[in-house]
Order: C-alpha cells, then sequence, then structure tokens
C-alpha cells in the first residue's frame, strides 16, 4: 500500500502543477481552479498507482486488500 501511495503521489504531484498552472493562466478563481485541477489528479493518480502495483507486484495488492477487508471487518475476497 506504501508503494501505491508513492508512485500515487508523484503522478499527482506532476499532474496536479500542470493543472493549476494551466488554470490560473487562464484568470480562474482560485477556488475553483483548487476544484477542478486537484482532486481528478488525485483520484486518478491512485487509480493509476493501483493499477501499475498490481502489474509490478501481484502478490502485495492483494495482501493489501486483504489486510483492509479484515480492517473493516469484511471478508477478505480471493
Amino acid at each position: 500500500m506504501l508503494l501505491i501511495h508513492a508512485i500515487g503521489m508523484s503522478l499527482f504531484a506532476i499532474s496536479c502543477y500542470a493543472m493549476v498552472m494551466y488554470l490560473f493562466s487562464l484568470g480562474l478563481d482560485p477556488l475553483i481552479v483548487v476544484a477542478v485541477s486537484v482532486a481528478p489528479p488525485f483520484i486518478g493518480s491512485l487509480l493509476l498507482a493501483r493499477k501499475i502495483s498490481e502489474y509490478v507486484w501481484p502478490d502485495l495488492v492483494v495482501r493489501a486488500d486483504a489486510n483492509a477487508a479484515s480492517r473493516r471487518g469484511d471478508e477478505a475476497s480471493p
């Protein structure tokens, strides 16, 4: 899970910076810039990082999912 977070945060920082600079250059309100440029790249970068991790270390992702399910009280899916 830490690997997913590390990859995702790197992708998030790059995409967020580019989007923020672009929207500020258009002269948009800062609140709109944050709402439009921070949330979607954050979600997208974590999803992309998870897909990369599933490809590189599939066992790690399965164990992380099982650990998260046990914390929630759900049954771990195989």
